[in-house]
């Protein structure tokens, strides 16, 4: 059978037309596999606002020893355009691996990352510089009563630096490790360091 030429038009129109959205309503029920090892937690990012550079220009710091932290994609926290550290910790690249006692291997730094944007990134934090090391300022820093470098290592989220030589920050490291939180979690172990 022979269509006539605007019927056939409008029948290839009309099938174009629902072949997308078909498409997209299965995608709104499409499961995402979860892969991630048991007593990790899961975190997810909060969307980046579309532009993030001019939010962060436009946002004065608090006068006086408080500051707006801004966490890059690099895990280098900024405060009024000067590279801040924390005492005690050395953060976990975002780009490291880990590999669970049975083999699997997780974006442990990314979760690291993210459990630090979580707890400074655009937060009020209250901080002491102690001293400046490469560029950039050692500190001790709160959040509401949050000790930043304690949280950091007692969830198992960095590393402790050897140079704060603080026994607290030590005994906070080894604690995530015994109790396989963070990137500890299962017998884990970080691929690089």
């Amino acid at each position: 059978m022979r269509w006539p030429l605007p019927i056939a038009v409008s029948l290839m129109l009309t099938i174009a037309v629902a072949l997308p959205v078909a498409a997209q309503s299965g995608d709104s029920e499409r499961k995402i596999r979860n892969v991630t090892p048991e007593n990790i937690p899961v975190i997810i990012l909060p969307p980046r606002p579309k532009n993030e550079a001019s939010q962060q220009a436009n946002e004065p710091p608090i006068p006086g020893d408080r500051v707006t932290a801004l966490l890059s994609e690099h895990g280098v926290v900024t405060t009024n355009g000067k590279a801040l550290r924390f005492l005690g910790i050395t953060t976990i690249a975002n780009d490291t691996l880990c590999e669970s006692e049975k083999g699997g291997r997780w974006a442990c730094g990314l979760r690291a990352y993210v459990a630090l944007r979580n707890l400074v990134h655009g937060k009020e934090l209250k901080c002491e510089v102690l001293h400046v090391r490469s560029g950039q300022a050692i500190s001790r820093c709160f959040r509401d009563r949050t000790n930043i470098s304690d949280w950091m290592l007692a969830e198992g989220w960095a590393f402790y630096d050897d140079s704060a030589k603080d026994d607290a920050l030590a005994r906070f490291a080894e604690d995530a490790q015994k109790n396989a939180r963070g990137i500890w979690a299962n017998g884990s172990r970080p691929l690089k360091r």
